[in-house]
């Protein structure tokens, strides 16, 4: 499942494509996603202006004259900005063709990935009950003791509910927790004040620290060491080479450092 910082690269890549420029077409080849794509959604969107491009967790918000189109990349969905003629690949499922003949393309091969429309100052149900955006000044570390008050839930496994905080999944999680040194392990109600403060640092730190690096065109490795299984799941957006870190899966999910070897080299 692609993280939150893979999606917000994702946002800030296609934005300064999108946003200003009118929606000529949309063109729906499988409509059979992880729930189908409305068919009026094509008449709907069809001649109306691209605002901006929004993100609401790991919901990508194309919003339009009377709404938004609301994307999830599923788990191996991905976009690209092509231009006119370039040639179809096995998956490519959607088309947002633009007025300058550009397009925004959906490969999803696994068809996880969705596609709705929201009105206009209606709220989608997916939306509907989120917790706060890491990057927002509502998550602290006080909102964590809130919100894990009285939990006897693994920490990691609160952390990742959407409705605590959005977008955490994961490495995401293991990645803030070894930074603010707790074990994944622990209940979540049963964790210090100093703790939780470093935890909501280390989210708000890890999000920020991917974007950045990236936006950078670092080479990967053709391949990570094979002597133990890796979770890294999604490397379309180089978020291997962000978060340096591999996880070792094991009962108690503690995220070490692995060594890198490329191929060829022996473990």
């Amino acid at each position: 499942m692609p993280e939150l910082p893979e999606v917000e690269t994702t946002r800030r890549g296609v934005a300064p494509h999108l946003a200003g420029r009118r929606v000529a077409a949309l063109i729906v080849r499988e409509a059979r996603l992880r729930w189908p794509v409305a068919p009026d959604i094509a008449a709907t969107v069809a001649g109306q202006r691209i605002a901006a491009v929004d993100r609401r967790a790991k919901y990508l918000l194309i919003r339009l004259e009377t709404g938004s189109l609301m994307l999830h990349l599923g788990m191996s969905g991905s976009v690209r900005i092509v231009p006119a003629g370039t040639v179809l690949r096995t998956h490519d499922h959607l088309d947002l063709v633009l007025d300058d003949g550009h397009r925004l393309r959906f490969h999803d091969p696994r068809r996880f990935g969705s596609l709705h429309w929201v009105a206009q100052g209606a709220e989608h149900p997916l939306l509907a009950h989120l917790g706060p955006e890491p990057l927002d000044e509502a998550f602290s570390g006080a909102w964590l003791r809130q919100a894990f008050a009285g939990r006897r839930a693994a920490v990691k496994t609160a952390l990742m509910d959407a409705r605590i905080v959005v977008g955490v999944g994961n490495i995401y999680a293991s990645e803030a927790l070894y930074r603010a040194g707790i074990h994944p392990t622990r209940p979540a109600g049963r964790i210090s004040r100093q703790r939780l403060d470093r935890l909501a640092d280390a989210v708000k730190a890890v999000p920020d620290s991917c974007t950045s690096e990236l936006s950078l065109a670092c080479p990967l490795p053709k391949r990570v060491n094979t002597s133990v299984p890796s979770l890294i799941v999604n490397v379309q957006s180089r978020m291997l080479a962000v978060l340096r870190t591999p996880v070792v899966p094991s009962v108690s999910m503690v995220p070490v450092t692995l060594p890198l070897a490329t191929a060829g080299t022996k473990s």
